[in-house]
């Protein structure tokens, strides 16, 4: 045989090999990994469990593979170890795994499953999956002797890029956060605590959720509701109607009601959802917390929970939190002057020359409406939620060159919800899937939010194959009122776009390293896209292109559009104050206070003297995010700053300019949190951020207000 023929067949032979080799090994880690098997709608079905039997024994059976997979790890030997074979694996795990991905499946179903059974099968295998990651990988010195002497060895063993030097990093960093370097007695009392309190987590949550308590009113308590509304409410025997404590409901009457005593009711009953279990629970998760962060060296769980973050100290949020309180404290007291110029009907001072809370929202509703002629019933007949809902993703499909399909089909976890495929422009390739589960039902999480289920990632072991997000916005909007669709307030149409943005950041933030995912950032940075799509709202031009009149078709009429873009200061002060002093809550609860009734008292008194104060009230019994951000309420504030400075620069060339849309998904979103929020920032503006575009923002560096 000729040299340069057999030279042929040999490189023919050697392909060949590989291609079957590369086949094989595709066909195995597919078979492997549930989340790269998604090719078509049922595949997404599958997905999600049907009965309890189900769901134990899929737990049964990931746990399983979770436990060999974290046995290879071990295995390894040290000499041998390299990226491929101990980081690339452990983030698998951590973040891809199926025991990782069903986790988030089973998160999911305690919160929004109608079925009570499917619910609880939901929670107690979620929780046996929580206990496998504390116990096995957090828990567990093996694994991180394997990382260490990984770290160790890795300049002689690997290139590493940015992205897996920095995850490597970060897995250090975090495990020496656990206390994993500590004495075994100590790091045990550690574990057997973090434990405790993933079941006090989910307990709370759970608590909220399936609050479904109630008032039963007559038509004469309901003055100042639109009739329509009222009549699509549920009676009870007597004829009385059935008015619940979900966002809409609530809302609506605060908002509108000119009956003192129905809104004071419905006050205390929304305003304690959750209480005395949840009271009981929040006070033992503080303590633990504290516990814990005291034993691996912190002076409480705050400087812990701070201590990976941008703001790293509860110092600098504090200091950052009394500024924000001090620039808009006369912002705030020009608001209230204003709206209590004339009280309406049906609201009074308390006996000290207070303003009651219960009233506030119907105060300043009936001053929206007196002087700005903004009526919020007449506005939501602008904006029907299926309208709203295309008219946004049509936003999105131009400024950040991606395309979007409504895919219809059953099995999903309630009848209401849908599926959205997100795709590339050219519909070449799939990028993720949102479910959509938008109104309110019984035992139903109560707020908003978008669950995570599978990351978006270039998967190396399929030569970087995007694998695509899987993603769920939760919410609880307007539901349709008998003959009428859903009809959206403004500030159910930018709780919309706040969601979408946390939706459309998974999606687009597909990274190497499943950990650091979409909204994988740090936290004081994740409500930076969601804020950020917010400020689409405000703009006429927006304004006009998503409001369609739900009967005649026609946009808000421009003198409507005029004063709703005027209106975006009206409360501001407000709104800064409230906000900052439940940062300051999360902060200090979690920073040495651990009385949550005499905290809220301390704080009250300090900042929002101006209303009367309730000993009865317990709101923080249903405050979610002191279980989910822990300390860091902060960050919807902090991470406003950066969102508003961003949004500027994306202004300037135009809210459906395609290029500065491009550039914001190429150089912030792709990178999920890859890189230091500070360096994505920059390398976008060209520049280190700046907090002034939020002060000018909000109407706190000239003191504007509404006259």
């Amino acid at each position: 045989m000729k040299p340069i023929k057999l030279i042929y067949v040999t490189l023919a032979i050697g392909f060949s090999v590989a291609a079957i080799w590369y086949i094989e090994a595709r066909s195995a880690f597919r078979k492997k990994f549930m989340s790269t098997c998604i090719e078509k709608i049922e595949d997404l079905v599958n997905l999600l469990p049907k009965t309890t039997q189900e769901i134990e024994k899929r737990t049964q059976l990931y746990l399983e593979q979770a436990q060999e997979d974290l046995n290879t790890i071990i295995g390894v030997p040290t000499q041998m170890r390299n990226f491929e074979n101990t980081m690339l694996p452990i983030d698998r795990l951590v973040g891809f795994s199926n025991a990782k991905v069903w986790g988030q499946v089973l998160g999911l179903y305690e919160q929004t499953h109608p079925d009570k059974e499917i619910r609880t099968a939901a929670h107690n295998g979620l929780i046996r999956i929580k206990t496998f990651f504390n116990d096995q990988f957090i828990g567990n010195k093996t694994i991180f002797k394997a990382l260490m002497d990984y770290d160790a060895i890795k300049h002689e063993k690997d290139i590493l890029d940015e992205e897996q030097t920095y995850v490597t990093q970060e897995f250090i960093d975090d495990f020496l956060r656990s206390g994993i370097s500590l004495p075994e007695h100590i790091f045990s009392k550690i574990c057997i605590l973090r434990q405790e309190i993933d079941e006090l987590l989910l307990a709370f949550e759970r608590t909220i959720s399936e609050d479904n308590s109630f008032l039963q009113l007559n038509d004469h308590e309901l003055q100042g509701i639109d009739s329509k509304w009222i009549a699509h409410l549920k009676r009870d025997d007597t004829g009385a109607c059935i008015v619940g404590i979900d966002y809409p409901t609530y809302q609506t009457i605060m908002d509108n009601c000119s009956v003192e005593a129905t809104r004071k009711k419905l006050y205390f009953l929304f305003s304690n959802r959750g209480y005395p279990a949840n009271d009981v629970i929040l006070r033992k998760i503080i303590a633990k917390r504290h516990e814990i962060a005291v034993l691996i060296g912190f002076d409480s769980y705050a400087h812990l929970d701070l201590d990976s973050q941008m703001a790293k100290t509860p110092a600098i949020v504090e200091r950052f939190l009394l500024e924000l309180i001090s620039r808009s404290a006369l912002k705030e007291e020009r608001e209230l002057a204003l709206w209590c110029g004339s009280l309406p009907e049906g609201a009074t001072y308390s006996a000290d020359k207070k303003i009651k809370l219960w009233d506030l929202a119907y105060i300043r509703n009936n001053c929206k409406k007196r002087r700005l002629q903004i009526d919020e019933y007449e506005l939501c007949k602008y904006f029907p939620l299926e309208n709203t809902l295309q008219k946004f993703l049509d936003i999105y499909r131009s400024f950040m060159h991606i395309e979007f399909e409504e895919l219809f089909c059953e099995g999903l976890w309630h009848k209401d919800v849908r599926m959205l495929a997100v795709y590339n422009q050219c519909r070449t390739e799939i990028l993720g899937y949102i479910f959509l589960d938008l109104h309110p039902r019984e035992n139903k999480y109560s707020h908003a939010a978008c669950f995570p289920l599978i990351p978006a990632i270039y998967c190396d072991e399929l030569l970087s194959e995007r694998i695509p997000a899987v993603v769920a916005v939760v919410a609880n909007l307007a539901p349709p009122q008998l003959n009428d669709p859903s009809l959206l307030m403004l500030s159910e149409v930018k709780t919309l776009f706040h969601e979408f943005g946390h939706a459309l950041h998974s999606v687009l933030g597909a990274t190497h390293m499943s950990v650091l995912s979409g909204t994988s950032v740090k936290c004081d940075f994740v409500e930076m896209p969601s804020q950020l799509l917010e400020e689409w709202l405000w703009d006429e031009e927006i304004l006009t292109k998503i409001s369609c009149h739900y009967k005649t078709g026609a946009p808000l009429p421009y003198r409507l559009i005029k004063k709703i873009t005027a209106s975006k200061h009206f409360d501001s002060g407000s709104f800064v104050q409230r906000q900052a002093c439940l940062a300051l809550y999360s902060l200090n609860l979690f920073n040495g206070i651990t009385d949550p009734q005499e905290l809220e008292k301390d704080l009250h008194c300090k900042y929002r003297d101006a209303f009367d104060y309730e000993p009865n009230v317990h709101f923080y019994a249903s405050f979610g995010h002191l279980t989910g951000y822990g300390a860091k309420y902060y960050s919807y504030l902090w991470s406003k700053v950066f969102a508003l400075d961003l949004f500027g620069e994306i202004k300037r060339y135009g809210l459906y300019d395609r290029n500065i849309g491009q550039r914001y998904v190429q150089e912030v979103l792709a990178f999920g949190g890859s890189r230091d929020p500070n360096k994505l920032v920059e390398n976008f503006l060209g520049r280190p951020p700046e907090q002034s575009a939020f002060l000018i923002d909000l109407g706190l560096t000239t003191q504007q207000h509404i006259e």
